[in-house]
Parts: C-alpha cells; sequence; structure tokens
C-alpha cells in the first residue's frame, strides 16, 4: 500500500471514529449508518469544530466535506481548487493545505475561495497544518533536508503570509501531520517527530527530536515511530518525563558506548600483544631445538 493510500484509509478510519464518539449517547450505546460517512472518499485530513466535522480529500481532484457529527448526519462535499491534504477551522473559515500549491483559504461553510497564502514557496508540498493565536504552523515536504516547519502570519486571515521554512527531518514518504500544545510544535516525519518550541511564535526553535533510527544516537531519546501515514502515535508531552528519559537514555548509551570502545581496545591490544611476543616465541624455540642438537 502505498504512503498516501495509507494515510487516506488511516485518516477514514479516524473520521469514523471520531464520528462514533461524538454521538455516543451517555448510555454508551449507538446506531452508525455506514451511508452516513461513507461518501468521504480519499480523505486526508479532518478538523472537528462545534460538533461539524471538516474533511479534506483528493477526491474529484480536491474537495472540503463538511458533515454534522451530533447527532450524525449526511453533508456536503464542495470543490476547493487543488487536491486537499489537511484543513483547520477558525471561525467560518477554513485553511487548506493543498501541496505545492500551498495553502488556500476558503469558506468553511461552502468551500468558496476567498484567498491563498501568495507568498508560498512551490518548491515546497504543503501537507499539514495548524493554527495558534496569530499564526497558522504548515509541515512540508521539501527543502534542504526534505522537510520544513513554515509559519504564516495571520494578520490577513484570508493573505496569509509565509516565512522562511525551518529546516526539519524529511517528509519524503511519510509525516507532515503536526500539532500546537503547551507552547510547543509537534511536527512528524520520516524519521520521527520533531519538537519545537513557541516561546516565540513567529520564529519557532527545534528543542528536541524523537528519531525512529537513532544512527548518531549519543544524547538522542529513540523510540519505535510510524512508518506510513495510516498509522497513529501517542507521544507523553510532559517536559519533566523528557528530561528524566533523555538522562536516563543518556546515560544508558554512553555507558553503551564506553563498553563498545573497551572492547575494540582490548581486541586491538590482544592482537598488538600477540604479534609482539610471537618473534620472541619463535627465537626460543629454536634456541631450544639448536640446544638439543648440541
Amino acid at each position: 500500500m502505498s504512503p498516501i493510500m495509507a494515510r487516506s484509509a488511516g485518516i477514514f478510519f479516524a473520521a469514523l471514529l471520531i464520528l462514533l464518539a461524538a454521538s455516543a449517547p451517555a448510555s454508551g450505546t449507538c446506531t452508525l449508518s455506514v451511508s452516513d460517512s461513507g461518501y468521504v472518499t480519499d480523505a486526508n485530513g479532518i478538523f472537528v469544530l462545534n460538533n461539524i466535522a471538516y474533511i479534506a480529500s483528493t477526491s474529484s481532484h480536491g474537495k472540503l466535506s463538511v458533515m454534522p457529527v451530533n447527532p450524525i448526519a449526511s453533508g456536503n462535499s464542495y470543490d476547493v481548487t487543488n487536491s486537499a491534504f489537511d484543513v483547520f477551522v477558525s471561525g467560518s473559515t477554513a485553511y487548506m493545505t493543498e501541496g505545492s500549491f500551498g495553502v488556500e483559504v476558503v469558506n468553511a461553510a461552502n468551500g468558496g475561495n476567498q484567498g491563498w497564502c501568495p507568498n508560498w514557496d512551490s518548491n515546497l508540498f504543503a501537507i499539514g497544518i495548524y493554527n495558534s493565536g496569530s499564526y497558522a504552523y504548515v509541515g512540508a515536504a521539501g527543502g534542504t533536508t526534505g522537510g520544513c516547519l513554515v509559519v504564516l502570519s495571520l494578520t490577513n486571515p484570508n493573505l496569509p503570509s509565509a516565512s522562511a521554512p525551518i529546516a526539519s527531518g524529511p517528509m519524503n514518504s511519510g509525516g507532515g501531520g503536526l500539532c500546537v500544545t503547551n507552547d510547543k510544535i509537534y511536527l512528524a516525519t520520516d524519521n520521527g517527530v520533531d519538537v519545537f518550541s513557541l516561546s516565540n511564535p513567529a520564529n519557532p526553535h527545534t528543542i528536541i527530536l524523537f528519531l525512529y533510527q537513532a544512527a548518531h544516537m549519543m544524547f538522542m531519546y529513540s523510540v519505535p515511530m510510524p512508518t506510513s501515514f495510516g498509522d497513529l502515535m501517542l507521544l507523553p508531552v510532559n517536559p519533566m518525563w523528557w528530561s528524566w528519559t533523555l538522562l536516563i537514555q543518556a546515560l544508558r548509551q554512553t555507558v553503551m558506548m564506553i563498553a563498545i570502545r573497551l572492547t575494540l581496545y582490548n581486541s586491538i591490544m590482544e592482537r598488538y600483544t600477540s604479534s609482539i611476543q610471537a618473534p620472541g616465541i619463535r627465537a626460543k624455540a629454536l634456541m631450544a631445538r639448536t640446544h638439543s642438537r648440541n
């Protein structure tokens, strides 16, 4: 299954679970008709606000689907300009990522175009988006490392302005999804998750990496990470948990590195010692044979 297909399947089932949860009454039982939600195809991103689910999809070149979730009812789909990969809704405005075309601003109620990010770099492929305060944050493939975080200023909500991309892990086969919480941005990449501080919301900076493969593992915390768009993983976001875990992990890996180097050192010294002793042993053996002949 391709990454895009995997993500579509994962998002579809995630949307289904959200719809189920939203429709469950207090008694804990619910009934869902597949016809109420199954008409959404090629779903990529979903955002729920005020009991309305907004779904971004690549169906028929690109759509915004709007569905009530409490109670569940058939909704409507509206054409957007390009294939849509994610959506974030603020008030009556929806911000939709559309690959190399960047971010389109549409009316959340009917999909009508309200504007674009005018200075989006077409070499970057916009995937995920999350709004926080006066800024929107976009996870995009491309750039010098194969992935980046792009900050959009929402001073003019219909014409978000992009700043220079901030390098992140690559997003060539997955990643791009992101979330903002506790003054931090969590950005999924091919390698795992990059975490950025929002101490300056206009200019986030990397504070930690969760790596899928820690080739250079000194002082890095390594955890298994998703390998396709369709996977979901929950990570603790308590800074105190990070500090203790990182310290323990760093100490453990430091001990491992020391042990490996000691093993290599001992192996080299044994070979060196053997090479030094060998001529002496051969000389003593020759002297012993000469003595016996005499």
